[in-house]
């Protein structure tokens, strides 16, 4: 007689979702492949989430779990520093080739989370301290707009590898995240912030 694999606890199966998910995208994985790499029968995966879109969420709230938030208290007191410090912190979250961030850039492109990111850790602290020195330090600046330019620059980054056959120029300004976090300084002030 044939002996099953003990079923894995949550955090295993939510490690194995989130990697499935973060290599093959959301429509890529069935829910047979998913039981079948966590050691599962289909009726045991239905067990832990009723559906293949809540292994999903799970996974990428897991996965968005995973991400250390930056901490800003070792930084310069300088306002100005700590934002560009927290915006490269966020482009290197955008741009690092972890499952983690993979599955960040899954749910930005193509959204199953029932709450908005900025609601979720760690994004929901840095993105009030982003709201809190972007009113100090540009006051008319929409913080959700400079947001997205953030993240469009980061995806940018992150794909830098078919924009420069596109813009063969942009590989010389944008070579890491910390690029990223000034070019977003010189569009929220117009200008390169001071030092």
């Amino acid at each position: 007689m044939r002996q099953r694999k003990a079923a894995p606890g949550r955090e295993k199966l939510l490690e194995t979702a989130g990697a499935l998910f973060a290599d093959a995208g959301y429509e890529g994985v069935s829910t047979k492949q998913l039981a079948a790499e966590a050691g599962l029968s289909i009726g045991a995966l239905y067990h832990h989430f009723p559906t293949k879109e809540a292994a999903y969420r799970a996974a990428v709230k897991w996965g968005l779990s995973r991400i250390p938030a930056p901490d800003l208290s070792s930084f310069d007191a300088d306002p100005m520093a700590r934002l560009e410090r927290q915006v490269a912190w966020f482009c290197t979250v955008i741009a690092a080739p972890t499952v983690e961030s993979q599955l960040l850039r899954l749910e930005l492109l193509d959204p199953h989370l029932d709450t908005r990111l900025s609601d979720l850790e760690p994004f929901a602290a840095s993105f009030v301290r982003f709201q809190e020195l972007l009113s100090e330090l540009a006051p008319d600046a929409d913080a959700e707009l400079m947001v997205a330019a953030i993240v469009s620059l980061g995806f940018g980054f992150s794909r830098l590898g078919g924009l420069r056959r596109q813009v063969p120029e942009l590989a010389t300004r944008l070579r890491d995240p910390g690029d990223i976090a000034r070019m977003v300084m010189r569009l929220i002030f117009a200008k390169e912030p001071p030092r």
